[in-house]
């Protein structure tokens, strides 16, 4: 089967005529009808219903062209993608970054890249990272840099990096004097937290189900160093990668371990599978995964 026979059969489906699609697409109906008749041998189904006056669909022959319309438009994305990296290929990388994670880690990858590859206009571009899945879906992006857990069939998955996320706490803070702390501890603290744009918000409030608490949330951020302010001004409390924590080395705060349940903080690369992998992308996935 070829890919225009799939095209014949998706303009005869749209046309619902056999001769105002043999127009369209500037062939005879013969060669149309035969081309049809040749796909359903090979299926081994009938796919028009030719008992009928009108046009119509056999149960196989609609399924069928749900079908061909995938293929045909996974055709189309691939050569899209393939004529665009004719002319941009390792002209332009551009990478989805959440706003922390830029600080914590990618910034020494970031910097390698530019230095490796310096013909490459690399283009970070900051978003939570609901949103820079949305943008690779739209083929704003060619990369994404998200918070685990993530969960998608239509993406490749590398991890980048690990941590671990503390509760930090102002150094005067009565639980300053912990080592450790569960989410069940914290019941009635006041919680600073960054707001539902991120996907960390929802890590945060899984958590705080699974130990029973209904969290005392007072002020919602798409700010990292606003939250790290309050917390340093003793406005409450906060949930911070370690790495974060470890760059401020502020004495007014203090992170606490989170025991229970543990929190992760781990960063993956994300791409879609139909991309294609330019050098300049295999470059900044080899960089950021240490391979």
């Amino acid at each position: 089967m070829t890919l225009n026979q799939l095209s014949y059969f998706v303009e005869v489906v749209k046309q619902r005529n056999f001769t105002k699609a043999a127009e369209s697409i500037f062939v005879s109906q013969s060669t149309l009808s035969k081309s049809i008749r040749n796909m359903e041998e090979e299926l081994h189904v009938k796919l028009i219903d030719r008992t009928t006056k009108g046009f119509m669909l056999t149960p196989e022959g609609k399924l069928f062209s749900e079908y061909a319309d995938r293929m045909l438009k996974f055709y189309d994305s691939q050569l899209r993608d393939f004529k665009r990296s004719l002319t941009t290929v390792d002209k332009t990388l551009n990478v989805g970054l959440p706003p922390s994670a830029g600080t914590a880690y990618f910034y020494s990858v970031i910097r390698q890249f530019m230095q490796e590859c310096s013909e490459v206009k690399l283009n970070p571009i900051e978003l939570p990272s609901k949103g820079i899945v949305e943008a690779l879906n739209n083929d704003e992006l060619d990369i994404g840099i998200i918070l685990e857990p993530f969960e998608d069939d239509g993406f490749i998955t590398k991890r980048a990096y690990s941590s671990n996320v503390m509760l930090c706490v102002n150094v005067e803070h009565p639980l300053a004097k912990r080592e450790t702390i569960s989410f069940a501890d914290l019941e009635n603290e006041p919680i600073i937290m960054l707001s539902k744009d991120y996907i960390f918000h929802d890590h945060v409030m899984e958590r705080f189900e699974k130990a029973g608490v209904t969290p005392n949330i007072q002020f919602e951020t798409s700010l990292r160093d606003l939250e790290y302010e309050m917390v340093a001004e003793n406005y409450g409390v906060a949930f911070l990668p370690e790495i974060l924590l470890e760059k401020q080395k502020d004495e007014r705060v203090k992170g606490i371990k989170i025991v229970d349940p543990e929190f992760p903080w781990i960063l993956s690369l994300i791409y879609r599978k139909d991309k294609y992998i330019s050098k300049s992308m295999k470059k900044f996935i080899d960089l950021s995964t240490g391979i």
